[in-house]
């Protein structure tokens, strides 16, 4: 002998769960009033189509202080993260000027920077009449 497989229509299904949610009966009276072969069958349809499936999973109880903590973290959290955004950003801002003034000065490589030389440079395209380092005053070398 094989084992009587049972396919409960939505519509019975239905009706069971809004029994039980109304409180007109339990689980286990709806098993025996309706014959349903197991409990597990009934706390699925509860889970499926009762007020059940419609409540959020996890329901968050805290304290106020905590809330205003969690609130507060959010905030500092936030503007951490300008923070850096900005700080990125003047970074790049920095590393493109660098490009800039190595391609308009010729400043050779970003590890071995000739400051005094640069320092002329830019001395001489600021004032063209500036003595160049090196020079004396009076134009001779």
């Amino acid at each position: 002998m094989g084992t009587r497989s049972v396919r409960y229509s939505s519509a019975f299904k239905l009706k069971v769960v809004e029994e039980i949610d109304r409180g007109s009966m339990t689980i286990n009276q709806a098993l025996k009033v309706y014959g349903i072969g197991g409990h597990h069958t009934v706390q699925g349809w509860l889970k499926k189509y009762g007020r059940e499936s419609q409540l959020p999973d996890t329901v968050r109880i805290q304290m106020k202080d905590e809330l205003s903590r969690i609130k507060e973290l959010e905030k500092e959290n936030a503007l951490l993260k300008q923070t850096l955004a900005d700080k990125e950003l003047e970074l790049y801002l920095k590393k493109v000027e660098f490009d800039v003034l190595n391609d308009e000065y010729g400043l050779g490589t970003k590890k071995n920077i000739d400051l005094p030389a640069l320092s002329a440079r830019i001395r001489e395209r600021i004032d063209p009449r500036a003595p160049r380092s090196g020079d004396s005053a009076d134009g001779t070398k």
